[in-house]
């Protein structure tokens, strides 16, 4: 059985090289970078690549999952673009993501902003409270387990109950409660919201997202090996932000898409000597367009 602490070394390895290879200045002055929020590109799926080798190699339960690729970047999305969405607002601009990303980050600690021109660079606009993208990967890793039919069942008693943390920006809702990882992000903090409403109470968290449910009060896991490979593309995307000097370092920047853009194009150009250097490794899903 392949642990995830193995699985996340691999990648991280593989994508340390790649990214400090692009950039080898980048640590020693970072400026300001957005979190992944439209949908996973080819970056994205590059790591999504890895990881479904390094799995299939290591591990029986995972053999031909490349076949069930579009689930698990359908995963890979919902990390980013879960239920509950909040505003973050500073002098100029303000931009709306899944409250969720504050927990894409590598450390337990303040997340600090990077805004080229921006006279507060590296304030605090966010802390993840009691947990981040490590632990955060392995709950999830290990519920994509569960959710396949032949393994035990995935089970809401299992899911880990921490302090979410909060956002400084302004939007509506600082603070984000408490939450079950691996389950319906921030469900306390959405009955909060939509009390008064028959969507969801209290009383019914934890809960199991809408997607992963056979009921409507999201109790009943739906054991699926569709729902296994989303709830991996999930695990994945979290793996895949570690790999990423910004994230491990709690830095929210804006040169962070230039950087993962750079990645994009020796992708798309089949650049792979580039892209792994020195063993000029080629991925056998190819995601470029080869003569």
């Amino acid at each position: 059985m392949i642990r995830l602490k193995h699985f996340l070394a691999i990648l991280l390895t593989i994508f340390c090289v790649i990214l400090f290879w692009i950039h080898p200045t980048l640590l020693g002055s970072v400026q300001a970078a957005y979190a992944y929020n439209t949908g996973p590109g080819k970056a994205h799926q590059w790591i999504v690549v890895k990881a479904i080798e390094t799995l299939e190699r290591e591990d029986s339960r995972w053999r031909s999952i490349r076949n069930y690729l579009d689930w698990i970047n359908w995963g890979v999305w919902y990390a980013d673009h879960s239920e509950l969405r909040c505003k973050w607002s500073y002098p100029g601009d303000t931009k709306e993501y899944s409250c969720d990303q504050i927990h894409h980050y590598g450390k337990v600690e303040d997340i600090k902003l990077y805004k080229a021109g921006f006279p507060t660079s590296g304030v605090t606009v966010a802390n993840p409270g009691e947990f981040a993208a490590p632990l955060y990967a392995q709950v999830l890793y290990d519920q994509s387990l569960r959710f396949l039919p032949s393994e035990p069942k995935p089970s809401l008693a299992l899911l880990p109950y921490k302090k979410a943390g909060y956002i400084t920006a302004i939007f509506s809702g600082t603070l984000l409660d408490s939450t079950y990882v691996g389950g319906l992000p921030f469900c306390e903090k959405r009955a909060f919201l939509e009390e008064n409403t028959d969507l969801i109470s209290v009383h019914e968290c934890p809960k199991w997202p809408e997607w992963a449910a056979l009921d409507n009060k999201g109790k009943v896991a739906k054991e699926s090996v569709e729902t296994a490979m989303k709830y991996l593309g999930w695990a994945i995307h979290l793996v895949q932000d570690l790999t990423v000097p910004y994230h491990a370092e709690n830095e929210a920047s804006e040169s962070h898409q230039k950087y993962e853009d750079k990645v994009d194009n020796w992708i798309q150009e089949c650049n792979y000597a580039t892209l792994l250097p020195p063993s000029k490794e080629k991925p056998s899903l190819s995601l470029c367009s080869e003569s």
